[in-house]
C-alpha cells in the first residue's frame, strides 16, 4: 500500500478539524441563550423563537443572543426541563395555561375521564414549582422572567380560574423580585383577533407572530426585563425605539427618541446604518 504524503495527511487532518469545529459551533457563546419556556402556549411550533432570533441578529438590541423554545408538561416540570441548558441569559416562563389545572380542557368533547378533574389550581404547588425554577435558572447563570400565558376569549370565559392564576402570578413576581411580562393582558387587548389554534391557550401562526412582537417590544422599553449589558446594546435599543416610533407615526415622541439615538458616535457599521435610516 502506497504511503500517504505527510503534506496531504496534514491537510486532511486540518480539514477534519475545521469541520468538527464548525459542527460543534453554537450560534451564540455561553450566557447568551434566552429560553421561552412553556407548557401549551407554543403548540408544536418554534416560529416565535425564529422570529426573535431574526430580529436580534438584525438589530443588536440584545447583543450576541439566540432564542430557543423549551416545553414541559406543566409548571412543576419547568425546572427539570432546563437540564442540558447551561450558559443562560434569561428564561421567560409562560405560566397560567390549562396545564395548571388537572384534566380540564373544554376543547375535548365528549370527555370520558376515568379520574376526577379539578378546576381549582393548587397555588401552593405552583409557588413551590416557581421557587425551584428560579433556583435552577440562577444555577445556570440566567435571570428568570415570569410571564402570564396568553389566553383567548374562549379561555377567559370558559376557564375563569386561569385569570386567578394570572393575578396570583403578578403578586408572586413581586414576592420573588423577578420581572413580569403580562402577555395575558396584551393578548386580551387584541380580541377578537384569531390568534389561538384552539380558541383557549395554544397559539397559532398569527399568535406566534404577536408573541414575538410583544416580547421584543418589552425588550426595548426602559423597564426591559433584560437590561442592556453594555453601551452597544443601550445604543442599539435607543436606535430601535426611534425607528419604531417613526414606523408607528408617533410624531410627538420623535424629537426625544431621535436625539437619544443620535447621541455619541456610532460604535459599529450596523449602528451607522441604523442612524442613517
Amino acid at each position: 500500500m502506497k504511503p500517504v504524503a505527510p503534506r496531504l495527511t496534514a491537510r486532511v487532518l486540518s480539514c477534519l478539524a475545521l469541520s468538527a469545529a464548525a459542527a460543534c459551533a453554537r450560534p451564540a457563546p455561553p450566557g447568551d441563550t434566552l429560553l421561552l419556556l412553556g407548557a401549551r402556549s407554543f403548540g408544536a411550533d418554534t416560529r416565535a423563537a425564529e422570529l426573535l432570533d431574526d430580529m436580534a441578529a438584525a438589530t443588536d438590541v440584545l447583543g450576541p443572543s439566540r432564542f430557543e423554545i423549551v416545553r414541559a408538561a406543566s409548571p412543576d416540570r419547568f425546572a427539570d426541563a432546563l437540564r442540558g441548558h447551561d450558559g443562560l441569559r434569561a428564561v421567560i416562563a409562560l405560566v397560567g395555561d390549562l396545564s395548571v389545572l388537572h384534566g380540564v380542557d373544554p376543547t375535548v368533547w365528549p370527555r370520558f375521564e376515568p379520574e376526577l378533574t379539578s378546576r381549582v389550581p393548587d397555588l401552593d404547588a405552583l409557588d413551590e414549582a416557581l421557587d425551584r425554577l428560579r433556583r435552577a435558572v440562577a444555577e445556570r447563570g440566567g435571570t428568570l422572567v415570569l410571564a402570564t400565558a396568553p389566553l383567548g376569549m374562549q379561555g377567559r370565559i370558559e376557564v375563569p380560574e386561569l385569570l386567578g392564576v394570572h393575578a396570583h402570578l403578578r403578586e408572586r413576581a413581586r414576592d420573588l423580585d423577578v420581572p413580569l411580562l403580562d402577555l395575558a393582558a396584551h393578548f386580551a387587548d387584541l380580541d377578537p383577533a384569531p390568534l389561538f389554534a384552539n380558541g383557549i391557550d395554544v397559539l397559532d401562526g398569527y399568535g406566534d407572530d404577536e408573541l414575538a412582537r410583544a416580547v421584543w417590544t418589552a425588550c426595548l422599553e426602559d423597564t426591559s426585563p433584560l437590561p442592556a449589558r453594555d453601551d452597544a446594546e443601550r445604543a442599539a435599543r435607543a436606535e430601535a425605539r426611534a425607528l419604531q416610533a417613526i414606523h408607528r407615526g408617533q410624531v410627538e415622541a420623535w424629537p426625544a427618541l431621535i436625539d437619544a439615538a443620535l447621541t455619541g458616535e456610532p460604535a459599529t457599521a450596523r449602528h451607522a446604518t441604523r442612524r442613517a435610516a
